[in-house]
């Protein structure tokens, strides 16, 4: 029997995490979801996307980006919170996408993706200060 457990959806990591870090997005003037739903064949009449992940494998041309997506026909008339308080956790489905370029997504639904990955050997706690901007490639 699977443990339930084993289908949470964590914080990203890989194999070793010699990188770790963040990322931050906005959708602000991108298409709406139900647009991005149009694009990849997601029912938007069933499901509300509510995140998204995406691997290394989009950067190989394969299938790498998953839309997580709510069903609403388990969430009744409940608002996220609502249901979240009631039952102790949000289920979701998620979809990996095969149907459209991975990057080609992300370029349409975010105006903004920033992804920051620093080395695990920084100290915890230490600030991290830039003491000087410079270009790599750039051909003058």
């Amino acid at each position: 029997m699977e443990d339930a457990r084993d289908n949470l959806v964590e914080p990203a990591h890989v194999q070793f995490g010699d990188f770790e870090g963040t990322a931050a997005a906005d959708g602000h003037h991108g298409p709406s979801l139900r647009e991005l739903a149009a694009m990849v064949g997601l029912d938007d009449d069933r499901y509300d996307i509510v995140g998204f992940q995406f691997s290394h494998d989009l950067l190989r041309g394969k299938p790498g980006l998953t839309i997580f997506a709510i069903d609403r026909e388990v969430f009744g008339d409940l608002t996220l919170a609502q249901y979240g308080l009631r039952h102790g956790e949000i289920p979701v489905v998620d979809f990996l996408v095969h149907s459209t370029p991975a990057l080609e997504i992300l370029a349409a639904s975010l105006k903004r993706l920033q992804v920051q990955l620093l080395s695990r050997n920084l100290p915890d706690g230490v600030p991290i200060r830039r003491t000087a901007r410079d270009d790599l490639g750039l051909k003058g």
